[in-house]
């Protein structure tokens, strides 16, 4: 059985048991809830697998706080990321507790999100692990921290806060570039838009116009990103069959929003299906160009929201029991065939040890300042 079934077992339980024990405090309830749910994320994400991209991260931690000046500045990383790393240096050189932080941080806005806006807290976390932006807490540490953060920048954007929403996103921006996209969630979420019929139409024509645009040729040009327009990224499943998963759930959610619920319909769920509209867009670019999945990942997160939501305001207690089965058993299928970084647990503490990193010295001697280090 695939481990991710396992961890969708666990919440569930963990549901179930508090459910039951705290029957009256509603608000304890989902506080202990998704503090549990919280937890044994964070552990199955200390247990995760070995990739070759955390192994860097953690030769990297040592880098960073073993360089010159010069070399910290000059090293490709964002800079609050690479402040993030010196900070964590002056208490450890352990990676595992750099490990543990950047997880804690990478969790936390996506949980706070669900917490402040989510009326069914169960679906949201199972959602989040299935369908939402957890896959990448997994191995690309930055990004992870980074739409943690426009996560709990989302709050702003609903309370229509525009400074510091925006100021959320440029602190995004500082972890990891490709946050500035999130930049369209505060225009998307407070115009408003007569979604009974332009919402569909801005998915199906924006997702035609996208794939013919030159620019795709012109970021194929970028050494950085050649690779990943191989067959081989593309066959990974952040192609087409991601973007008809989305289209399809998009699909579901517009004719339930238009048809099943027209007159009950909120302005937040319309304006939360055009955010997720933009996930399925970029998606789209992401059939040609895989690395693009990333930026989709900052407007996914819509749907641990917006799926709950649009369920929990259907009035008729039977239909939304069996919505609510329907999605659990939706959400139990589609599970084997994502996070496929399950597929192998190891202590991935265990891959890169200080002594291997302190002995490579081809690795630390790249610079020109390398006698004049950080911890100097």
């Amino acid at each position: 059985m695939p481990i991710i079934l396992y961890l969708i077992a666990i919440i569930i339980t963990f549901y179930v048991i508090t459910s039951l024990i705290i029957r009256k405090n509603k608000r304890l309830r989902n506080i202990v809830f998704l503090s549990l749910s919280f937890i044994t994320l964070l552990v199955f994400l200390f247990l995760r697998a070995n990739f070759s991209d955390l192994t860097v991260y953690a030769r990297d931690f040592y880098y960073l706080n073993n360089c010159g000046w010069a070399d910290f500045w000059a090293k490709a990383y964002e800079p609050l990321y690479k402040i993030l790393n010196f900070i964590i240096g002056r208490f450890t050189a352990d990676p595992k507790v750099f490990f543990c932080i950047i997880d804690i941080v990478g969790l936390l806005g996506p949980f706070l999100f669900i917490y402040k806006n989510s009326k069914n807290k169960l679906l949201s976390v199972l959602i989040y692990i299935v369908i939402g932006s957890f896959a990448l807490n997994q191995l690309l540490l930055r990004q992870a921290v980074a739409i943690s953060i426009t996560c709990f920048g989302f709050n702003f954007a609903i309370n229509k806060k525009k400074l510091p929403f925006f100021l959320s996103v440029l602190l995004a921006f500082m972890f990891h570039y490709t946050a500035i996209i999130a930049i369209l969630i505060y225009p998307i979420y407070n115009w408003k838009l007569k979604i009974s019929k332009k919402i569909f139409w801005i998915c199906t024509s924006g997702v035609s116009v996208i794939l013919s645009i030159p620019l795709l040729n012109l970021i194929t040009q970028i050494d950085k990103y050649k690779e990943y327009v191989s067959s081989e990224y593309i066959a990974s499943g952040t192609g087409y069959k991601l973007l008809i998963l989305y289209l399809v759930i998009g699909l579901l959610i517009f004719l339930f929003l238009n048809h099943f619920r027209k007159k009950h319909t909120t302005e937040d769920e319309k304006r939360l299906l055009g955010v997720f509209m933009l996930c399925i867009i970029f998606q789209a670019l992401a059939v040609q160009i895989a690395v693009v999945n990333r930026i989709a990942s900052y407007f996914v997160n819509a749907l641990i929201i917006l799926i709950p939501n649009c369920i929990a305001a259907v009035e008729n207690k039977k239909h939304r029991i069996i919505l609510e089965a329907a999605t659990l058993i939706f959400i139990l299928g589609l599970s084997p065939f994502m996070n496929n970084n399950f597929a192998k647990y190891t202590i991935i503490f265990n891959t890169t040890s200080n002594a291997q990193l302190e002995n490579n010295d081809n690795y630390l001697n790249t610079g020109a300042n390398n006698e004049k280090r950080v911890k100097g």
